[in-house]
């Protein structure tokens, strides 16, 4: 069984605009021309200065001395008791977050970054969650009272409504634009998830019986015998298409800007803001949530429509698909960006010493590298499924291969900077390892050049299969 729930309702969200449209136009009429315009001006301040201040400000807390934090931060964990500050104490809140102790003194000045990017991230969330309910309140007290002394309208003197009533049409679209910068990163997201559940089927839901006796802990959702996931993607989608043709929306569409994630890419202005907010910069690249789930949603639509998905076969699984999830992850500025920190660490941690250096292992063009590795992958996957190897009736005479195929896979993994450095870093090691026994049979010459090797050997498996 799944879960009944109708979506229907979504498709009206977009009457929202209309209805805070027409209750700005009420306020002012009711307020006056002054005191609408006062309301105008004070509420486009609030929001000009948060977006304009929010990576100053968020920069500016995460250095600031604040050990007053340490006893409410300690009654979440007891690590976190001697805080001082976030940009101090952000071993302890990585540490917390993997479930361990971490020391970030040993790590290189990337990994550093990345975890402070990390941090403040997690920090602009809280100050966005705080600007917008506390400091709200503040400033709407403060410009209350400000406004109740020196905004007043004189015995007999008109409030001039009309006029009020057509400044708060300006206070109306402001609030509708601030909202667009909520719901249009929030469409995006919902369309990117949409993709994730069409045409797929979903997994029966248990449903035990309840005792007599009930606790609170069970269920009052209702359930329906039967439901297709495809119907709750098409509902989703209607609202984001009925979102999209909103004539607020469509207006908000044409006030374009470049993009802060990618330059060169223009986006609505509320999209861009939206970005701003929930984003992290990180070796002077600005990884947006986003963006990146629409390259995941991507990558993980390439798998759902796959006869795999149904199948649970791997012989299903085609070449094609495999290089298609690859070169959709490598536009992930995200997976770029941890590849490199993720190896490090990994290295540290195992005790293994990698034949780059720090600053090589930084400059690998890593969206290179995950399309190479995919290439790689689609080309064993082509092989063994012409052979049908993965369907375990394959024979190694039936592999469709021949001199020209081997060349081009070898050169593909000789020209994987990845692959040499594992080759480097782990297979030699273990070759070279004198308590190992393949060391008395194999024995690596000095200054072996990994990179003509694997195309020699490309070359002699390929002589061999012609």
């Amino acid at each position: 069984m799944t879960l009944a729930i109708d979506l229907g309702f979504l498709t009206t969200i977009n009457y929202i605009f209309y209805i805070i449209l027409g209750l700005a136009i009420l306020a002012g009429f009711l307020r006056g021309m002054k005191k609408t315009i006062y309301a105008f001006v004070v509420m486009a301040i609030f929001y000009i200065v948060f977006f304009l201040t929010i990576d100053s400000v968020v920069n500016m807390l995460w250095t600031m001395e604040m050990p007053w934090l340490g006893g409410i931060l300690g009654n979440i964990d007891s690590s976190l008791s001697n805080f001082t500050s976030f940009e101090g104490s952000l071993d302890s809140f990585i540490g917390l977050a993997l479930g361990g102790n971490i020391n970030l003194d040993a790590s290189s000045t990337q990994v550093v970054a990345l975890a402070t990017g990390i941090g403040q991230f997690a920090l602009k969330l809280v100050w966005t969650v705080v600007y917008f309910t506390v400091i709200l309140v503040l400033w709407k007290l403060l410009t209350w009272i400000i406004g109740a002394i020196f905004i007043k309208n004189r015995k007999k003197e008109s409030k001039n409504r009309g006029f009020g009533a057509l400044f708060g049409i300006a206070n109306g679209l402001m609030a509708i634009f601030v909202a667009m910068i909520m719901m249009g990163g929030l469409m995006s997201v919902v369309e990117s998830a949409t993709v994730l559940i069409q045409d797929t089927t979903p997994q029966n839901l248990s449903l035990n019986y309840r005792d007599a006796s009930f606790d609170g802990t069970q269920s009052v959702i209702p359930l329906a015998d039967t439901s297709d996931l495809s119907t709750y993607a098409d509902e989703l989608q209607a609202m984001v298409d009925e979102y999209n043709n909103n004539l607020f929306v469509k207006l908000a569409a044409s006030i374009t800007t470049p993009s802060s994630i990618n330059n060169e890419v223009e986006v609505p202005l509320n999209i861009d803001l939206f970005d701003r907010v929930l984003s992290f910069n990180y070796n002077d690249n600005t990884i947006g949530i986003r963006y990146e789930l629409g390259v995941f949603s991507n990558a993980a639509a390439v798998i759902l429509q796959s006869d795999f998905y149904t199948t649970k076969q791997i012989s299903d699984i085609t070449g094609d698909e495999i290089r298609a999830v690859f070169a959709d992850l490598s536009q992930s500025q995200l997976i770029t960006s941890l590849m490199p920190a993720a190896i490090e660490i990994a290295a540290d941690m195992n005790g293994i010493d990698l034949s780059f250096s720090t600053t090589q292992l930084y400059n690998i063009d890593y969206e290179e590298e995950i399309a190479t590795l995919g290439e790689i992958a689609g080309a064993l996957f082509d092989v063994f499924n012409g052979a049908d190897f993965s369907g375990g009736t394959g024979a190694f005479e039936d592999l469709p291969i021949d001199g020209t195929f081997v060349r081009g896979v070898f050169d593909d993994i000789a020209g994987s900077d990845v692959i040499m450095l594992i080759t480097e870093s782990l297979l030699l090691p273990m070759l070279d390892d004198p308590e190992s026994d393949i060391s008395n049979i194999i024995k690596v010459p000095d200054n072996l050049n990994i990179h003509a090797e694997y195309l020699a050997l490309g070359e002699i498996f390929a002589q061999i299969i012609d």
